[in-house]
């Protein structure tokens, strides 16, 4: 191999090494994508549950649903026993390769006559569940009919009081219109709550509302059940890249065969249809009621030194209403300005804003902790940040990321390998070209040497 040949070579070499040494790093950068919906659902026991009383979940896996699933939506539902996720030798979730799991009536802590054990106090299911969540799973809570459930060890904990099947009417509304059921007619995820309050068809007197609970929890619906008991009845919280909804609604009245909102019914078949259809990491839920009772509603931005910047707590009660009067503490827990503090009091809103400026660029992060309304020896707190810059452009940073949408950074990736191709093509002809050219030139010089100088005149 002569040396212009090896000299190509090495050219090519060294540009296709470049090529992927950029295209390896932008491959990365391309965002992940939301988990749309549920779509391999494993029903814990199975769709009736363990209690004696009380409804079944829609699946139609027997072709039972009439009309089937709106939007043409397909799920795939398994039965799975609760002793198989606690004693099998592997983990039944993974093994499976399921990517929702429901908890249908079950006697997660045990039932009153000492015949099924305490599943959540087993090392093997608690941490089998739990980290089947935090890597990603959603997990959907249903138990109206189970009295003697304990919340209060689990992932996120909370108490509530548990009627039992008394076949009573109560209220129930929404806080919080959003993708696990609007108040508005013209929404795609319009849920007709009012007529779950009908006391001779509904029994959402039997509902199981929270009393006590973990800030992380936010709430969707609220009720008012037999007991006089005013809570959150169904709320959600993110825990790791998972999701889990708490629905503690009475779920006699689910024949399994409707999701619509005609009736009663096909109301409950219908937030079961929403719950599965709620995508997640990121949920996109706003989490603007928390049933702690204060939320921080300025999301994560980006500020220029030198301005002021301003935070705003929410406070609520346990059903939604604003709280006016609590002293809300803001403390700037890290960043260039670690160690500010603050305080306010909230207006007739339930609002209590905090104000200040940086003079150094970097990221603080904020905190405002109060007692909560709802509970009154709990101390409650919500985070965000700010991010200082010296640059006048200004943008804001969203606290979730981007829905199932085409990256822009797999866009852009994609025309940077264009582009390195084509530079490197052209390279290539280039250096061709300059070695044929100067290839030729020795030829002629050594073809003219050969003959005698012409003579002289």
């Amino acid at each position: 191999m002569n040396k212009n040949v090896k000299t190509l070579f090495t050219i090519l070499i060294l540009a296709l090494f470049a090529f992927a040494l950029v295209s390896g790093a932008i491959v990365p950068n391309a965002k992940a994508a939301a988990i749309p919906k549920s779509s391999n659902v494993a029903l814990v026991p199975g769709p009736y549950g363990q209690a004696e009383n009380g409804g079944t979940l829609p699946t139609n896996e027997n072709g039972d649903l009439v009309g089937g699933w709106p939007n043409g939506d397909t799920f795939t539902f398994s039965d799975l026993s609760p002793d198989t996720i606690m004693n099998s030798a592997t983990d039944p979730l993974q093994a499976g390769g399921f990517d929702t799991v429901v908890f249908v009536q079950l006697y997660l802590t045990g039932d009153p006559y000492g015949s099924i054990p305490n599943y959540w106090a087993n090392s093997a299911f608690n941490s089998r569940i739990t980290n089947f969540v935090f890597n990603g799973g959603k997990l959907i809570i249903y138990d109206s009919e189970i009295t003697t459930n304990t919340y209060t060890s689990f992932i996120y904990p909370f108490t509530s009081s548990n009627p039992g099947a008394t076949g009573s009417g109560g209220q129930i509304w929404i806080a919080e219109s959003n993708t696990l059921g609007s108040n508005s007619t013209t929404s795609a995820t319009y849920l007709n709550a009012n007529a779950l309050c009908a006391p001779s068809i509904a029994e959402t007197g039997d509902s199981n509302a929270m009393t006590s609970f973990d800030q992380n929890w936010r709430v969707h619906m609220v009720c008012t059940n037999v007991n006089g008991v005013t809570g959150p009845v169904h709320t959600y919280a993110e825990y790791g890249k998972g999701l889990i909804i708490f629905n503690g609604e009475d779920m006699d009245p689910m024949t399994g065969t409707e999701v619509n909102n005609n009736d009663v019914s096909g109301i409950l078949g219908m937030i079961f249809y929403l719950e599965l259809k709620q995508q997640w990491n990121p949920t996109g839920l706003q989490g603007t009621v928390g049933v702690s009772g204060i939320a921080l509603t300025t999301t994560s931005t980006s500020a220029v030194t030198g301005t002021n910047h301003i935070v705003t707590a929410h406070i609520t009660d346990s059903i939604a209403n604003p709280v006016q009067g609590v002293t809300v503490n803001f403390k700037i827990d890290s960043g260039p300005n670690q160690g500010i503090t603050g305080t306010g009091v909230t207006d007739a809103n339930g609002e209590a804003q905090f104000s200040w400026q940086s003079t150094t660029a970097g990221t603080d992060v904020i905190s405002a902790s109060a007692i909560s309304p709802s509970n009154q020896t709990m101390t409650v707190s919500s985070t965000t940040s700010v991010t200082w810059a010296q640059s006048q452009q200004v943008t804001s940073t969203p606290t979730t990321q981007p829905t199932s949408t085409p990256s822009t950074s797999v866009f852009a990736g994609w025309m940077l390998w264009i582009i390195i191709v084509i530079i490197a093509v052209i390279v290539v002809v280039v250096v061709v070209t300059v070695l044929l050219v100067h290839g030729r030139k020795p030829t002629s010089q050594t073809m003219q040497s050969s003959f005698p100088p012409p003579p002289p005149p």
